[in-house]
């Protein structure tokens, strides 16, 4: 007579002679497997938590690299700002002083005349 069994799901099979397990983890009792399972998850939250700890790590020396990289190009637009400031500064008094000495000297000129 062939032994007839059904699949029920997560490798349990249904057979004569009761409830049979493809795997030998499921072969121990029950409250071993729950420690088990339970030691696993355990180790896998440590291990997620270790990832993310290493993660935000990164995030954070990436955000001080960037940080710093900021200051020096605000810091580089302050010095090229002043240095065009001055340049103009300098422009503008030149201009200024030409106005004034041609004005003198126009008003001087019309005096003689």
């Amino acid at each position: 007579m062939a032994q007839m069994s059904s699949t029920v799901g997560h490798g349990l099979q249904l057979g004569v002679g009761g409830l049979h397990s493809s795997s030998t983890m499921l072969a121990t009792n029950p409250p071993d497997r729950k420690q088990k399972r339970l030691q696993r998850n355990r180790e896998s939250a440590r291990l997620s938590r270790r990832r993310r700890k290493q993660y935000l790590e990164v995030l954070e020396e990436r955000v001080n690299f960037l940080c710093e990289e900021m200051d020096r190009g605000r810091r580089e637009h302050v010095l090229s700002a002043l240095s065009n400031i001055r340049a103009m500064r300098t422009e503008v008094m030149n201009v200024l002083v030409e106005g004034v000495m041609a004005s003198t000297s126009n008003n001087f000129m019309n005096q003689e005349g």
